[in-house]
């Protein structure tokens, strides 16, 4: 799973805040002069949803991967 973080200002809050609530696997949010969210996806192709979302003005940093054990 991949983990990554987007940070974009309030006016772009409520088209991509409830996007990332609605399609990323636990989306963390931090609010001070801008919108911080850090979230993990199956997804390759973030970044590039991320950017089309936005018309290119925010970007996805990558910034690693996590492994899920499953119970056996």
């Amino acid at each position: 799973m991949n983990l990554y973080r987007v940070v974009y200002p309030y006016s772009l809050s409520g088209t991509l805040e409830s996007w990332l609530r609605t399609n990323m696997i636990q989306p963390e949010f931090s609010y001070a002069e801008e919108v911080t969210c850090t979230f993990a996806s199956m997804s390759d192709d973030i970044p590039e949803q991320i950017r089309d979302r936005t018309r290119g003005t925010v970007q996805a940093e990558f910034i690693g991967t996590d492994i899920q054990e499953t119970p056996v």
